[in-house]
């Protein structure tokens, strides 16, 4: 309580209502200070008078879960318009990197759960899942002649056949991003007026890094989980599962560590702007880089060398064997669309070998389990 008999309030706390600010600086200073214990999953205890230790900890979510998704959504507007005005000519690396970022997205988003408000995240994952599901129109057919070059190089009518139905599919996904344009702009988050003046500050708070490990380990369990039942069961949907959940995995480890990585930058470039005469010898005796150490011991603790392998090889086989199947399917579907498109010569014998090189990449992904 300060000198004038009103409450220091904690920093990110945000009062709904001014009754709700004058009940507050009418409560003891004990009775404030229990309101101010959570639980360890961030939810205010069930005794509190009033809601303000629940606002503020919806208010430190928001912020964290912002000050994340910002960047991802700064990928995702920039290379939309990238491939807006190329008409689709960019290159497929670029649509490849909109739906990484949209994935980060997807895995930020499961990562929060908890701790934000299910209206607060609900359009925001509908936006997602339009989004990537524009993006794989396109991406899908990209990967589709990659895999007819490799394995059936002479097929010319049916590559320029594949050719003609891309254009189409990047026609359609052009229509689909313009139409989802404003829906890029501005995350649904960073709209919310309770966190406002908190999401959109110059200086932010650093993320709860023991909250996103603690989803980190979360997602881990899933996929040991899936694992286990595709090693029972064995059909392609529960090797899918496996996929997925690795890439969960991966995702919110390449977040925690890109953002570590951003703070360990920052506070090496405040430390050295008035010492850029050192030389590297000099550099390593500065606190500031000695950091980096723990920096890296801290990453350890969430993934070995090992377990980071072992879940590439994991992302690469079953990326691989869905990238197959998913060729596959997608041929039937506009074959069973598009009686012409079936009587094209070559494509009855893509399909085939298609199936082949599934069964092959099957081989190599189980053997992983």
């Amino acid at each position: 309580m300060r000198a004038d008999g009103k409450h220091d309030l904690e920093p990110n706390f945000c009062p709904q209502t001014e009754e709700e600010a004058a009940a507050i600086n009418r409560m003891p200073a004990t009775s404030m200070a229990a309101s101010r214990d959570r639980r360890g999953d961030g939810k205010p205890d069930s005794g509190d008078p009033v809601k303000s230790a629940r606002d503020a900890g919806a208010c430190a979510a928001v912020q964290d879960y912002a000050q994340l998704a910002r960047p991802l959504w700064e990928t995702v507007r920039a290379r939309t318009h990238e491939f807006k005005e190329n008409r689709g000519g960019a290159a497929p690396e670029t649509i490849h990197a909109m739906r990484v970022a949209l994935r980060r997205l997807k895995a930020l988003q499961w990562a929060y759960r908890p701790r934000l408000d299910a209206g607060v995240l609900t359009a925001e994952r509908e936006v997602t899942r339009r989004l990537m599901r524009t993006a794989a129109g396109v991406r899908d057919w990209d990967i589709t002649l990659a895999l007819a070059d490799e394995w059936v190089p002479r097929l010319t009518k049916a590559r320029a056949t594949l050719s003609v139905v891309r254009e189409d599919a990047v026609n359609s996904g052009i229509v689909g991003l313009a139409r989802h344009a404003r829906d890029i702009d501005a995350s649904v988050v960073l709209q919310i007026p309770m966190c406002a003046e908190l999401v959109n500050a110059t200086t932010s708070s650093p993320v709860d890094l023991v909250f996103l490990a603690g989803r980190l380990s979360k997602a881990r369990k899933q996929l040991r989980t899936c694992e286990k039942k595709a090693v029972r069961d064995g059909h392609y949907d529960a090797l899918h599962a496996v996929r997925k959940a690795g890439k969960r995995v991966r995702d919110l480890y390449s977040l925690i560590t890109s953002y570590t990585e951003a703070q360990f930058i920052v506070a090496r470039h405040a430390v050295h702007a008035d010492a850029m005469h050192r030389s590297s010898a000099d550099m390593m005796d500065v606190p500031a880089v000695k950091k980096s150490k723990k920096r890296n011991r801290w990453a350890a603790k969430l993934l070995t060398k090992r377990q980071i392998k072992r879940l590439q090889r994991v992302q690469s086989r079953f990326g691989a064997l869905n990238d197959a199947v998913a060729s596959a399917t997608l041929l039937r579907t506009i074959c069973k669309r598009s009686s012409r498109f079936a009587r094209t010569p070559g494509i009855e014998r893509l399909i085939h070998t298609l199936d082949d090189v599934a069964q092959k990449y099957e081989r190599k992904a189980t053997s992983l389990l």
